[in-house]
Parts: C-alpha cells; sequence; structure tokens
C-alpha cells in the first residue's frame, strides 16, 4: 500500500515554487520564469502539499 503524507505549511517554500513552475510551465506555458511563479496570495494564505510515498504528488492554497 502506497503512503500518502501531506504538510500544511504557513508559507511559501521554494520546493512549492519550483513544482508549481515546473507543473504549469510544461503543460500550460502559464509562467514565464520561476520569478514569475511568486503569486501575491502566497503570503497570506496557507499551502497544503501532497506525497505520495515520498514523491510531490499534488498542492493546494488555502487563501
Amino acid at each position: 500500500m502506497k503512503k500518502i503524507e501531506y504538510k500544511l505549511l504557513p508559507k511559501i517554500t521554494e520546493e512549492i515554487i519550483q513544482n508549481r513552475f515546473s507543473c504549469f510551465s510544461e503543460s500550460l506555458n502559464y509562467y514565464k520564469d520561476l520569478d514569475s511563479t511568486r503569486e501575491v496570495y502566497d503570503e497570506n494564505s496557507f499551502h497544503l502539499v501532497f506525497y505520495i510515498d515520498g514523491k510531490f504528488a499534488g498542492y493546494t492554497r488555502l487563501t
């Protein structure tokens, strides 16, 4: 059985920024560069990250 873990973070991390950039720039060409991945809502939000067997599996921002 796969191990599912999650972390609720009060501020954004470099790991989240990198994963968000990788996901949305490759599939949707949404971000131009890593710096453009930072958004105004990040500072006043919680960030929920999911891992399956230690690998990044998902992310959401709770604003």
